[in-house]
């Protein structure tokens, strides 16, 4: 008589996108910052979130507040401790901050140590700009969508533009997702806008944006482009 062999199978618990470090730092914001209120809920599909920067503001404000977990697109200087160093001491505190070097140095240092860690337990996707390494932005976004997560870009040329009433201008490189999407899903994928109201202390989301499939890909993608505008900075 066969003897059978019975294999025991472990169930575990599906992983999600941030990590204990993340967690920490967003709980130590809902803490000690003020508190946002959101309607935005968990999609269904996978959605494109974006929202402007405000230097840095529309990023913490988002992140801390949504009720469910979302992969960030950052910067690419932010996934090593010498790209970061490089960023926080070559630009933002002696060139933005005018601080003389000798006082730059060991701050850039310290936030270099904890940024990098952060960007990585936040799940964030390196984003490469005027490089080569655009591509594999899009490609690693796209194969998180397809995984049925979000993601959330802060697309201003102008990062540090916090005025409501001057309009600014978004990237538009990020919408060529609506490429690589289609073609593995035969779907649309949805680019909605999120604002941050800061009297009301609230975060909405805005009616998506989604491309019709006209022939003429760039003039549509143009057309979403100032769409997504029209709503950000309103």
């Amino acid at each position: 008589m066969e003897s059978v062999i019975v294999k025991k199978v472990k169930h575990s618990k599906e992983k999600g996108i941030y990590g204990n470090y993340f967690k920490f730092v967003r709980f130590l914001l809902r803490t000690f910052t003020k508190e946002y209120s959101t309607s935005v809920a968990k999609s269904a599909e996978p959605k494109v979130y974006v929202c402007r920067h405000l230097n840095m503001h529309g990023a913490i404000t988002t992140l801390k507040t949504f009720n469910f977990e979302v992969r960030p697109l950052m910067l690419g200087n932010f996934f090593s401790f010498k790209g970061a160093f490089n960023h926080f001491f070559n630009y933002t505190f002696t060139k933005r901050y005018k601080l003389p070097k000798f006082l730059a140095f060991l701050p850039s240092i310290i936030l270099a140590l904890l940024t990098v860690p952060l960007t990585k337990s936040v799940g964030a996707i390196p984003v490469y700009r005027n490089s080569t390494k655009a591509f594999i932005t899009l490609k690693q976004t796209v194969k998180y969508l397809l995984n049925g997560e979000s993601v959330i870009i802060f697309a201003d040329k102008d990062y540090k533009n916090c005025s409501k009433t001057e309009k600014g201008e978004l990237y538009s490189g990020f919408l060529y997702l609506e490429r690589l999407y289609k073609n593995k899903t035969g779907k649309s994928i949805t680019f909605a806008p999120i604002v941050i109201d800061d009297e009301k202390l609230l975060v909405t989301e805005l009616n998506g944006v989604t491309f019709l499939g006209k022939s003429d890909f760039k003039s549509e993608l143009t057309s979403v482009k100032n769409q997504l505008e029209n709503e950000l900075y309103s």
